[in-house]
């Protein structure tokens, strides 16, 4: 289970947790009927049946070595989260595309075997420009190279019903993977979006859902004093009203940074309307300590930091026994030093009264993340509920796909 610490936090944020235990409870009882009603989908995504999938990614498995995801935003960068951060087991290699950049994608191209490689074009309204570009160009190439047996070598996920990719598959024969209509993209992860290239990757996609399940019944349970998942949002947002709108997420391991890019979509595209929503900034430890941690520790004091630590690794490594000046270091190992130096961190941010919260991660296991998507997701939307806002539109993000199609058709 992923635990908190919120002491460096509370130390420094004044709030009246009796006045904000009454507001928790009203926001609370928002998410039970928004869940109950069906309309927002991504809370019963670890309860949905995978079969399907797994057949599917078998199939995959026993005819092809390569897959090449086609997606962008909410489409690509949680399942690149769990790439990084998980073990494989017996999978394909997976590689992911999300920019129509010409040079590092027709370089991937060329390193692939076709006849090997599969590819799984992802959109959930079925019209996202880059995405269908990049197939576009794909399949001209595929039926070159491959004449009438290009057909194999493609599998949709997209909208149930409407958009371009739907359309396409149908006239061709093609597979097709449904995303559910209420699962907006940034919460689809734990959908076919993300699960369906992990299984072709050998991640434990049913550890995944359990860790999922957990952690949203755990953050849906208890008041504030019990409830962490709740109490991290009222801590934010209270940060926020004391002029810290800058939200720093610190995680203290190279495997967890793709998941800080995933995360930040997922609060700058939920909470940045209205002219509210605190800035989100991802740091790595411990390289950001020689270097933007100066800014945190003596800059502007517009800060809240959110430290992601690993409890234990997958692998050991001990330094040897040591004589003169670094012998403090002797039977000292790797990982004990790195979360030494979170910790010092830590402490130093809150003696130079920057307020912090500690996450601790047992470790990176497929139920361990499963929790962290799904508190993260719950996070965002009992803190778009509290603040007033609409956590699953994203109508800036629409007007900029506007302005691109109306430039394109000239």
């Amino acid at each position: 289970m992923i635990s908190f610490n919120f002491k460096n936090a509370e130390n420094l944020i004044p709030i009246d947790w009796e006045k904000a235990q009454k507001r928790a409870d009203a926001v609370h009882a928002e998410l039970v009927k928004e869940r109950s009603s069906g309309k927002i989908g991504f809370w019963e995504l670890p309860d949905a049946s995978i079969n399907s999938l797994v057949s599917e990614a078998n199939k995959a498995k026993k005819k092809f070595d390569t897959l090449i995801v086609f997606g962008i935003g909410g489409s690509s960068v949680g399942l690149r989260a769990l790439l990084r951060a998980l073990p494989k087991k017996n999978g394909m290699n997976v590689f992911v595309v999300e920019s129509p950049e010409p040079d590092p994608f027709l370089d991937l191209l060329k390193q692939c075997d076709l006849k090997k490689t599969l590819f799984n074009v992802i959109s959930k309204s079925g019209k996202t420009t880059e995405t269908v570009a990049l197939w576009l160009v794909t399949k001209a190439l595929l039926k070159k190279k491959l004449g009438k047996r290009w057909k194999e070598h493609v599998i949709f996920t997209t909208d149930p019903e409407s958009g371009w990719l739907r359309e396409w598959a149908t006239e061709e024969g093609l597979p097709i993977l449904s995303v559910p209509p209420n699962v907006g993209g940034r919460f689809s992860v734990l959908s076919p979006v993300g699960l369906f290239p992990a299984l072709c990757a050998g991640l434990d996609v049913k550890g995944l859902l359990k860790g999922a399940s957990l952690g949203r019944d755990r953050a849906l349970a208890g008041g504030l004093e019990e409830n962490r998942v709740y109490r991290w949002a009222v801590l934010q947002d209270a940060a926020t009203r004391q002029g810290q709108n800058i939200s720093v997420l610190f995680p203290y391991s190279q495997m967890l940074d793709v998941f800080g890019e995933w995360f930040a979509q997922l609060w700058a595209e939920s909470l940045g309307k209205k002219g509210m929503g605190q800035t989100p900034m991802i740091v790595m430890g411990p390289m950001a300590q020689h270097s933007i941690l100066q800014l945190l520790q003596e800059g502007p004091k517009d800060k809240i930091i959110t430290f992601l630590r690993v409890e234990q690794f997958r692998t050991k490594a001990v330094v040897p026994t040591v004589v003169g000046e670094a012998r403090f270091l002797s039977k000292k190992g790797l990982a004990e030093i790195l979360n030494v130096e979170q910790a010092a961190t830590a402490s130093a941010l809150a003696e130079g009264m920057r307020p912090n919260i500690t996450i601790s991660l047992p470790r990176l296991s497929a139920e361990v993340m499963g929790e962290l998507l799904m508190i993260s997701e719950i996070l965002i939307v009992f803190l778009g509920h509290w603040m007033g806002i609409n956590p699953y539109d994203q109508p800036g993000v629409e007007r900029s796909k506007q302005i691109t199609r109306a430039l394109l058709k000239r």
